[in-house]
């Protein structure tokens, strides 16, 4: 089965990764790009050929979303879209 991750550097992505990695018959793929860059998500998907997507990627700490929150919108929600596009 192969598995593409996004938001694997936040602590959910990180911690799943390394449970994940106890179960040799599972392919983990990560998506390393910006969340926002939607024919990067859409490449990395289609190139992987992905049975699952878990998504991770978000702009969670509220300081940083209330700094943000033009971006934060965006990671959050338009970034959520291309994954699901």
């Amino acid at each position: 089965m192969i598995i593409g991750i996004t938001g694997y550097s936040g602590v959910l992505g990180n911690q799943l990764l390394k449970k994940l990695s106890n179960y040799r018959s599972l392919k983990i793929i990560i998506f390393k790009g910006n969340i926002l860059e939607k024919k990067k998500v859409t490449k990395w998907v289609l190139k992987n050929k992905l049975d699952i997507i878990i998504h991770l990627a978000a702009v969670v700490a509220i300081k940083k979303f209330n700094s943000s929150n033009i971006y934060s919108s965006n990671v959050n929600f338009l970034g959520t879209k291309n994954i699901v596009d």
